[in-house]
Protein backbone atom coordinates (compact mmCIF):
# COMPACT_ATOMS: atom_id res chain seq x y z
CA UNK A 1 0.00 0.00 0.00
CA UNK A 2 2.78 2.16 1.07
CA UNK A 3 4.74 1.96 -2.36
CA UNK A 4 1.56 2.42 -4.31
CA UNK A 5 0.81 5.90 -2.31
CA UNK A 6 4.80 6.72 -3.31
CA UNK A 7 4.13 5.68 -6.81
CA UNK A 8 1.16 7.97 -7.29
CA UNK A 9 3.16 11.45 -6.01
CA UNK A 10 6.40 10.47 -7.58
CA UNK A 11 5.55 13.29 -10.11
CA UNK A 12 4.88 15.79 -8.01
CA UNK A 13 8.59 15.21 -6.85
CA UNK A 14 10.50 14.91 -9.82
CA UNK A 15 8.09 17.99 -11.76
CA UNK A 16 10.07 21.06 -10.06
CA UNK A 17 13.12 19.28 -10.94
CA UNK A 18 12.50 19.03 -14.29
CA UNK A 19 10.70 22.22 -14.97
CA UNK A 20 12.25 24.47 -12.42
CA UNK A 21 8.77 24.81 -10.29
CA UNK A 22 7.42 27.93 -9.55
CA UNK A 23 8.75 31.27 -7.97
CA UNK A 24 6.13 32.32 -5.82
CA UNK A 25 3.98 30.80 -3.30
CA UNK A 26 0.64 31.81 -5.10
CA UNK A 27 2.40 29.77 -7.86
CA UNK A 28 3.26 27.01 -5.94
CA UNK A 29 -0.68 26.73 -4.28
CA UNK A 30 -2.00 26.77 -8.04
CA UNK A 31 0.29 24.02 -9.16
CA UNK A 32 -0.93 21.76 -6.07
CA UNK A 33 -4.52 22.28 -6.69
CA UNK A 34 -4.31 21.92 -10.77
CA UNK A 35 -2.09 18.51 -9.71
CA UNK A 36 -4.95 17.17 -7.31
CA UNK A 37 -7.65 17.77 -9.57
CA UNK A 38 -5.57 15.83 -11.84
CA UNK A 39 -4.70 13.20 -9.70
CA UNK A 40 -8.22 13.13 -9.05
CA UNK A 41 -10.26 12.81 -12.07
CA UNK A 42 -7.28 10.22 -13.15
CA UNK A 43 -8.41 8.21 -10.36
CA UNK A 44 -12.16 8.28 -11.24
CA UNK A 45 -11.49 7.81 -14.72
CA UNK A 46 -12.61 11.11 -16.02
CA UNK A 47 -11.42 13.76 -18.06
CA UNK A 48 -9.32 16.24 -16.29
CA UNK A 49 -9.72 18.93 -19.52
CA UNK A 50 -13.31 18.65 -19.55
CA UNK A 51 -13.32 18.95 -15.27
CA UNK A 52 -11.00 22.13 -15.75
CA UNK A 53 -13.10 23.20 -18.95
CA UNK A 54 -15.92 23.60 -16.59
CA UNK A 55 -14.50 24.92 -13.48
CA UNK A 56 -13.25 28.56 -15.80
CA UNK A 57 -16.41 28.51 -17.43
CA UNK A 58 -18.45 28.72 -14.29
CA UNK A 59 -15.71 31.16 -13.00
CA UNK A 60 -16.66 33.22 -16.07
CA UNK A 61 -19.76 33.42 -15.37
CA UNK A 62 -19.60 33.97 -11.61
CA UNK A 63 -21.11 30.35 -10.84
CA UNK A 64 -20.13 28.05 -8.31
CA UNK A 65 -17.97 25.02 -9.83
CA UNK A 66 -18.67 21.94 -10.98
CA UNK A 67 -18.65 19.50 -7.60
CA UNK A 68 -15.93 16.60 -7.55
CA UNK A 69 -17.95 14.08 -6.26
CA UNK A 70 -20.02 13.70 -9.17
CA UNK A 71 -16.81 12.59 -11.86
Amino acid sequence: MNNLTEQSIRYLVIDPVVTSGTRSERGRDRLARMMTVIATCQKRNAGSYDYILKCITAWCKRDDPPSMLDL
